[in-house]
């Protein structure tokens, strides 16, 4: 994509000198403009896993924030829980998605 961005001719000088504001323009052409806009969550298995699991899906945030073993049961015939964090949450970087499945597994 390649546009062209008009500034005042101070704005570019300002960091190097002080001068008194002016009317000219300047125009720079980017050789690249890059924008990120996030992802979508990856969580199509999450839900086609969550009705079939022990806690339904559930976090209490409560037992999460002390420490505590996660103890949400809402499907008792089930053999597994499910737990939704990293990418299928929102965007994040791996550091929370490793750090949310340390909070939630330190107890298996």
């Amino acid at each position: 994509m390649r546009s062209i961005v008009q500034m005042p001719l101070w704005r570019l000088l300002m960091p190097l000198l002080l001068i008194l504001p002016t009317t000219a323009v300047a125009q720079h052409r980017p050789g690249e403009i890059v924008v990120e806009h996030g992802t979508v969550p990856l969580d199509a298995l999450y839900f086609d896993l969550k009705p079939h699991s022990r806690n339904g899906g559930e976090v209490d945030y409560e037992a999460l924030i002390r420490g505590a073993p996660q103890t949400v049961v809402r499907n008792p015939d089930s053999r597994f829980v499910l737990y939704r964090i990293g990418d299928a949450v929102a965007s994040r970087n791996i550091h929370a998605a490793v750090y949310d499945a340390l909070r939630l597994a330190k107890d298996f």
